[in-house]
């Protein structure tokens, strides 16, 4: 391989290589700008969400044993509906004399116990009836304890679509389980849990924040009460005040974000969001969008403003955070909070970016190649004259010469002007001994023809044979003294 070459074929790779180094840090700055904001979206809204949900949950806690209506679950509570007067002058006023004695007084328990169905109901439509009407609670659900059999439910009028006391849902608790581990801990601890119940079908999953409170009677659990609170409310409104969309989704069961729904862009939103779940269960963040497509449409968009409705979808594009839902907030759980924010019109811009500077790379590579092909063909050329005058210098052509246009890379001071000088050096004295090798031709041609003037003089004074060999002596010098004056012509 040519010298020329190999310099050429190295200049290339250290200019691809130098962009490539500088594409690698802008794309990890980038990374780490997105990251960045990425994780600070994520608190955000993972923010905004938890302070949602602590209001409903502080809501339920009201009505169960830490809350305003403790005194209707008291056992040694006589007179259960004067909930209402606690921490008030009706304290006083309330008798909880059966507390030193452990009898139970309370007429809503002992309904219960003694399987009064109507007495306890109507204990329960006055505690609870205001607050399903005003929406407070989406439902009530008493279950015994010993059995794990409904007592009571009872859903607002305004749960229309779903019904939370039929039988046909299956439930699970996040993080903690089915109900049967849920109403196992709170036999064992007495101690109430707040948290997210989702009840589901082959067809659709609803969410709901429940709280969930053992009532105890002399150490034992009777009964446990069961509060919930319909989940879609918060989610429109986290959507609303931050103008975004929200869906809660299963991670396992990501087909349903999808499933019976009309083709829209919130579908390819949505369907892109199912198929990264179906790829990794666990993500926190990520970018819904098929990034190939998107660029294809953003490179169009530079010769032709009008895009088709192929890049209309293509384009569209969603960041999603995922929230687990989960009363301790740990990331594995399988419900979560989608929370999707369009970034098309963001995305457009930065590829715009991207292809601007993809194009100025290449540009400023193609024009350092060109540069320096430009710079080496200057210098290589006049080596190349150099090494051509060498080779017609050993082949005794002294008329080769060396052709310099003056120009910014034409210098006599460089490696190749050095070389030049010491060709025109060694050309120089290849002449001087040339012209001395023809003197001294010429010198000896004349001395052979005084020579043989002299035998012809010589030749005239003898007779007979030693003539004849004489003169043939002399016809063959004058024969070869010709051949050598005709090659000497020649050769000059």
């Amino acid at each position: 391989m040519r010298i020329r070459t190999t310099l050429l074929i190295l200049s290339i790779l250290g200019a691809l290589s130098t962009a490539s180094v500088v594409w690698f840090f802008l794309e990890e700055k980038a990374s780490v700008v997105a990251q960045s904001e990425t994780d600070l979206k994520f608190d955000t809204y993972s923010d905004a969400w938890q302070r949602l949900t602590q209001v409903e949950f502080d809501r339920l806690e009201s009505f169960g044993t830490s809350g305003d209506g403790e005194y209707f679950w008291l056992p040694e509570n006589p007179n259960p509906l004067n909930f209402q007067q606690r921490n008030s002058a009706g304290d006083y006023l309330t008798d909880l004399s059966a507390a030193g004695t452990g009898e139970l007084v309370n007429p809503f328990i002992q309904a219960i116990q003694s399987e009064d169905t109507r007495g306890a109901q109507r204990f329960l439509t006055l505690f609870f009836g205001p607050p399903l009407q005003r929406r407070e609670i989406l439902f009530y659900q008493i279950t015994q304890a010993n059995n794990l059999e409904t007592i009571f439910c009872r859903k607002s009028i305004f749960a229309r679509e779903y019904d939370p006391c039929s039988t046909i849902y299956e439930t699970e608790f996040a993080g903690m389980g089915s109900r049967f581990e849920l109403y196992g801990n709170l036999n064992s601890t007495g101690q109430p849990w707040s948290g997210y119940m989702v009840h589901s079908t082959t067809e659709e999953e609803n969410y709901t924040l429940v709280h969930a409170f053992p009532i105890r009677v002399d150490g034992t659990t009777e009964f446990i009460v069961t509060l919930g609170q319909a989940a879609d409310g918060l989610v429109e409104t986290i959507s609303n005040d931050l103008n975004v969309g929200a869906i809660m989704v299963n991670t396992l069961r990501p087909e349903g974000l999808y499933a019976g729904q009309e083709e829209t862009a919130a579908l390819t939103i949505q369907s892109g969001l199912a198929r990264a779940l179906q790829t990794n269960s666990s993500i926190q963040s990520t970018v819904i969008t098929n990034t190939r497509n998107r660029f294809y449409c953003r490179i169009t968009a530079f010769f032709n403003e009008n895009n088709s409705e192929f890049c209309d979808a293509a384009s569209q594009a969603s960041s999603a955070s995922l929230i687990p839902l989960s009363s301790s907030g740990e990331v594995a759980s399988r419900y979560k909070l989608a929370i999707t924010r369009d970034v098309s019109a963001t995305l457009f811009e930065t590829d715009g970016i991207t292809i601007t500077v993809i194009l100025v790379t290449a540009l400023a590579v193609f024009a350092i190649l060109f540069v320096l092909f430009f710079v080496q063909r200057r210098i290589f050329d006049r080596l190349g004259g150099a090494i051509y005058v060498l080779n017609e210098l050993t082949q005794g052509n002294l008329d080769a010469d060396i052709k310099q246009k003056k120009s910014v890379f034409v210098s006599e001071d460089d490696e190749i002007g050095k070389l030049v000088s010491a060709l025109a050096k060694y050309k120089s004295s290849l002449q001087e001994l040339d012209e001395e090798r023809a003197a001294r031709r010429i010198s000896r041609l004349e001395r052979d023809k005084l020579i043989i003037g002299k035998m012809r003089s010589l030749a005239s004074q003898l007779e007979g044979d030693a003539h004849a060999l004489l003169m043939a002596d002399i016809d063959q010098m004058q024969h070869l003294t010709e051949r050598v004056g005709d090659s000497n012509q020649l050769n000059s």
